[in-house]
């Protein structure tokens, strides 16, 4: 009997410990996440695509900037996302699972994407704040429609317009007297569409040009 009880004794400990990791223990075990810095530098607004650097004020007061979004992105899942207001030009983002991303850093006026920053390799590692240094800010928006009249008639507005991503663009085309507007419109507008003088572009999703041209309506028989 003595034995016996030596036995249970000995087992009784170890199959608890069993029973317990069997059950996941007393709880469950926390994602792995970290987090990130960053801050953000600018390119030049009136030269698309040339790394001259400007300063934050410049972006956010003069370019009427609300808000920067930062997405960590898994393919095209959002995995973690946050706003900051565009004055601070550095944040910081939390509470994002370990593991390599796709990081977009946009600057919104309104709705409207008008600076993006892409940084292709963010890895995030656990229970650590990366650093992802200076990510440099490109102008992108929104779209720019430059019009321009053959000789014969106008346009207006003649001067460059912008136009939210998706949106349209409406001009008063006006051909001189003894002329006509030649349709299709010329530009690189996608195409839209002519009511007398009115003529309003197709969806617009990046810059383009209206560029109408007149004919004469009279003609030798």
């Amino acid at each position: 009997m003595l034995r016996h009880a030596r036995y249970v004794l000995f087992f009784l400990p170890l199959l608890t410990m069993i029973m317990i990791a069997s059950c996941g223990g007393s709880g469950t075990t926390a994602a792995e996440v970290g987090g990130a810095n960053f801050t953000l530098a600018w390119q030049d607004k009136d030269q698309r695509n040339v790394a001259k650097q400007v300063t934050r004020g410049e972006i956010c007061s003069t370019n009427g900037i609300d808000l920067i979004k930062v997405s960590y992105l898994n393919g095209t899942t959002v995995v973690q996302s946050q706003t900051f207001t565009c004055s601070l030009g550095t944040g910081t983002v939390n509470g994002i699972p370990a593991g390599s991303y796709i990081l977009k850093v946009e600057g919104l006026t309104g709705d409207v994407v008008s600076w993006r920053g892409v940084l292709t390799n963010a890895v995030i590692q656990a229970n650590k704040t990366t650093d992802h240094g200076i990510i440099m800010m490109a102008y992108v928006g929104p779209p720019q429609v430059t019009p321009g009249a053959g000789t014969n008639g106008s346009i207006s507005p003649a001067t460059v317009q912008t136009a939210a991503s998706g949106a349209t663009r409406t001009f008063t085309i006006t051909p001189a007297s003894g002329y006509a507007t030649v349709t299709p419109v010329g530009g690189s507008c996608p195409q839209g569409t002519l009511v007398g003088t009115t003529y309003t572009t197709g969806v617009i999703v990046a810059d383009c040009t209206v560029a109408p041209t007149f004919s004469n309506i009279f003609f030798n028989v």
